[in-house]
């Protein structure tokens, strides 16, 4: 495949990626549940990875679709990935227009297909390759004028968009994706940039283009109810697709190589399992409860706040935990073996069993591109945006943001605090922030306040095995052993300069003692405490042991039980855990 195509599936990815948070906020077709960004962000990043084999591409997008839109985009993709050069774009979007629409029992106009039918419309009248010098004279600006004309025009199309008076988050997700796309393939300069940007075309604000279309005024949750339900199953018989229509509703299908990849919304999950089983085995499964998103969706947490809160996922808080705390969090990916996800999404049991079986298990930051379009949206969505940033001494965040803003020339209203800080000391401080904004007068009171949380939050992070910070480079192998050889169980906790020794243990009943003579002699020299209690693989353990005594310790404290970041997880292992506090 052309370079600038590989590096344009990438930008387009990791694009829709970094707006998943605003496609989340207006998506209330066909259900008001708030999950499209999520879905899209997950259903397209294989398309990150178009340097390997194209069949293996289109199986892990078929595994990896989720959700309506998710799952139409990755029947259009499939098509489009088998482009060589943008020679073969046009003849690959109409077989992908195709394919979209062959994959949903009931197609609708007014969502995603629109914008597949527009690219189509484009190329057809406008695409002239000439294939003696592998270009072509399609006219980019004018094509994403076309993309943003069927965008806009979905609010009127369906009555849920035109009641709410927003566009189709789907339909927004794709003109996101091929804006990036576009630009990239067809960029003139010589490749070797992350990302390559025709020089006289840029990428356009998202909110200023679709400024009055981004805010839903009303929609219809009434009776939403059911599961969003996405399967795999290596099919046995010929009438999956006939079988299906008694089961549920918003129904997309999609096969490769005899799995078959359903998608749809039922009332019934149990039921709809059993007729999963009489086709195949299952592959993989995957339900949301449309009830619980629909009920979290439309509360706009943090709206009146002087200043918006964002760090990162680094801080052992949850995706649900930061949406009702009106916190965006900027996710670092998991990679294990051929899989990569953001680390909010990923399945932390499996990563963890993973890491027990020895498979290859490694983070990394987003690309600089996705940062800085995050980055971007921030500042085009809130008037004053304060960024709690993972610790200097862990990644190389700060600097990329505080490089972005010199480049760029951004205003102070995009603040940004290095917390000195990850894992659960890091969302604390968020958390606690966010908080305190809830009543703040101004956005500098806000910033203030964020620097005192640096200095007042302190956390300890248990290890049972050192042989997993061996693994991963943070510890010498030989260090390793005789650590584990000694059954030796530090605890560290994450300051300016990286994680600072605080003692060694023999058990994790030494561990616990050392934790509670730590928030005894807290809670007595600054008063009540918001305690973060944090697990990787041993939930049970720390519900069961640690809370009940850490409760009855500070009986007047408030407790959080939260699962420990991923990106700390994988790097000091299976049998961590953590606790984090700061006075209230």
């Amino acid at each position: 495949m052309d370079d600038n195509l590989i590096k344009a599936f990438a930008a387009g990815s990791e694009r829709v990626a970094a707006w998943a948070e605003l496609l989340d906020r207006i998506n209330v077709f066909p259900v008001p549940d708030g999950d499209t960004g999520r879905n899209l962000a997950l259903s397209l990043y294989p398309l990150r990875n178009m340097g390997h084999d194209t069949d293996y591409v289109e199986q892990r997008l078929l595994l990896a679709a989720r959700g309506n839109s998710g799952n139409i985009a990755s029947r259009f993709f499939t098509a489009l990935i088998y482009s060589e050069t943008i020679l073969d774009l046009l003849s690959a979007i109409k077989k992908g227009c195709d394919l979209a629409r062959q994959g949903i029992a009931e197609p609708e106009n007014g969502t995603i297909l629109d914008v597949f039918d527009a690219l189509c419309r484009e190329f057809t009248d406008n695409f002239t390759p000439d294939k003696t010098s592998d270009s072509s004279g399609l006219d980019i600006g004018k094509t994403i004028q076309a993309l943003e004309l069927a965008v806009k025009n979905t609010t009127n199309r369906l009555e849920a968009l035109r009641d709410a008076h927003v566009v189709d988050s789907g339909a927004l997700g794709m003109y996101i994706f091929f804006e990036a796309f576009l630009i990239t393939a067809f960029a003139d300069t010589a490749p070797g940039s992350e990302v390559n940007i025709k020089p006289d075309i840029m990428l356009r604000p998202v909110v200023e283009t679709f400024r009055g279309f981004l805010e839903p005024k009303t929609f219809d949750s009434a009776g939403e109810k059911g599961f969003c339900v996405d399967f795999v199953v290596e099919k046995t018989g010929d009438q999956i697709e006939e079988s299906l229509g008694t089961h549920g509703e918003s129904v997309v299908l999609a096969e490769k190589d005899g799995l078959v990849k359903i998608h749809l919304h039922t009332d019934d999950r149990e039921e709809l399992r059993k007729k999963a089983e009489s086709m195949g085995r299952i592959v993989s499964w995957a339900d949301d409860s449309i009830e619980s998103q629909v009920r979290e969706f439309g509360n706009d947490f943090g709206k009146n706040r002087p200043t918006r809160i964002m760090t990162d996922a680094a801080g052992s808080l949850t995706r649900a935990q930061a949406a009702r705390a009106g916190i965006t969090l900027l996710d670092s990916y998991i990679t294990a073996g051929e899989t990569s996800l953001p680390e909010t999404l990923c399945d932390s049991a499996q990563i963890y069993s993973l890491l027990q079986s020895r498979v290859k298990v490694t983070t990394s930051q987003a690309s600089v591109f996705e940062r800085e379009q995050i980055y971007q949206g921030m500042l085009e969505q809130y008037e004053n945006v304060l960024y709690i940033c993972v610790g200097t001494a862990f990644t190389g965040n700060y600097t990329t943001v505080e490089q972005w803003k010199k480049q760029n020339n951004v205003p102070k209203t995009f603040a940004v605090v290095d917390s000195h800080a990850a894992s659960g000391r890091l969302g604390l401080m968020a958390l606690a922030t966010a908080r305190f904004a809830d009543t703040a007068s101004t956005a500098g009171d806000v910033l203030d306040y964020a620097y005192r949380a640096r200095e007042d939050c302190q956390e300890l992070v248990f290890i049972d095995r050192l042989k997993y910070l061996a693994r991963s480079g943070r510890l010498s192998h030989t260090g390793a052993f005789f650590g584990d050889m000694l059954k030796k169980k530090p605890a560290v906790s994450p300051q300016k300069d990286g994680a600072v020794k605080m003692g060694l243990f023999k058990s994790r009943e030494a561990q616990l003692e050392f934790a509670l003579d730590n928030l005894d002699a807290r809670e007595k020299s600054s008063g009540s405490l918001l305690v973060m209690l944090e697990y990787s693989n041993n939930q049970e353990w720390v519900e069961g042991t640690v809370r009940p005594a850490v409760e009855k310790l500070l009986p007047d404290s408030e407790l959080l039980l939260n699962p420990l970041s991923l990106t700390t997880g994988v790097h000091a292992g299976p049998g961590t855990w953590g606790v984090a506090s700061i006075p209230i």
